[in-house]
């Protein structure tokens, strides 16, 4: 069995989901068949048709990237982690810290945002 560990963002879309488990499995594929098994929904979460993993979602057996061929040992530690993106944190009044790129907090002021 392999240990796997999920984000906090996906366990809460399913009931009694722990973030920490152990799944039998010897591929990325075989582990998310064995967690849809018990938690139905999960590999629509975790992929896309293909089939593929979703593109801001990220696998990581014992550290390395993976995809849904990747192999997996037992003992192995699986890493499931949502893609993570921000912003610039400037203002329209300080642009030094990103030359050269449009100011994001301007635009959303000028749609009324902030």
């Amino acid at each position: 069995m392999a240990t796997v560990l999920l984000p906090r963002s996906l366990v809460e879309l399913f009931a009694d989901v722990p973030r920490r488990l152990e799944v039998p499995g010897d591929s990325v594929a075989a582990l998310i068949a064995g967690l849809d098994a018990r938690w139905p929904g999960m590999t629509d979460r975790l992929c896309e048709a293909g089939p593929r993993i979703r593109p801001f979602i990220n696998v990581f057996v014992d550290g390395h990237r993976a995809d849904l061929a990747t192999a997996v040992a037992p003992g192995s530690m699986v890493h499931v982690i949502p893609a993570v993106a921000g912003g610039c944190a400037t203002t329209s009044a300080d642009q030094s810290a990103c030359p050269g790129v449009p100011c994001q907090s301007r635009d959303r002021a000028d749609l009324g945002g902030g």
